[in-house]
């Protein structure tokens, strides 16, 4: 079992625990020929603890700029500089499930050999914590954490 604990100063701990692959349930999967062979593409279920992060400029079109990575069931991590510094742009939500970033989010997305993931799920933001000790002009302590309005569910 893997433990993973993230305390920023004047907050409580967040601790998650992961199983190893040998139990009952697993969390993607990697995939070592491709691995080795280093091709551009990951498998649709390779990675599905990563997420993208939906920003609004002025209101207007969505846009993903930032990864976050799942580390529990209502928590992700995600680099702070990723936090918006102007009113203009605000952090919405974090997509998780999306293979392909170039096509519609509301579909599954599907490979060459016509395999298909399950339709991605968006989880609204409740919380933005960044780490105290941040600092933009040298990027130490980059690091924040993002609390989503609901649990992640998983896809089977």
């Amino acid at each position: 079992m893997v433990v993973v604990s993230v305390q920023f100063p004047g907050q409580s701990e967040l601790r998650a625990s992961v199983e190893s692959s040998s139990g009952s349930e697993q969390c993607g999967r990697l995939n070592e020929t491709q691995l080795y062979s280093q091709t551009k593409h990951t498998s649709l279920d390779e990675y599905p603890w990563l997420g993208r992060i939906k920003y609004f400029k002025n209101n207007y079109e969505p846009h993903y700029q930032c990864l976050a990575v799942l580390f529990k069931a209502q928590w992700a991590l995600f680099p702070a500089h990723c936090v918006p510094t102007t009113k203009e742009l605000e952090m919405y939500s974090v997509l998780f499930g999306d293979w392909n970033a170039t096509d519609d989010v509301k579909t599954g997305d599907c490979n060459n050999l016509g395999e298909c993931a399950p339709p991605p799920q968006e989880y609204l933001i409740e919380e933005i914590a960044v780490h105290p000790n941040y600092n933009l002009r040298q990027y130490a302590h980059d690091i924040a954490l993002v609390k989503m309005q609901t649990s992640t569910l998983r896809n089977d």
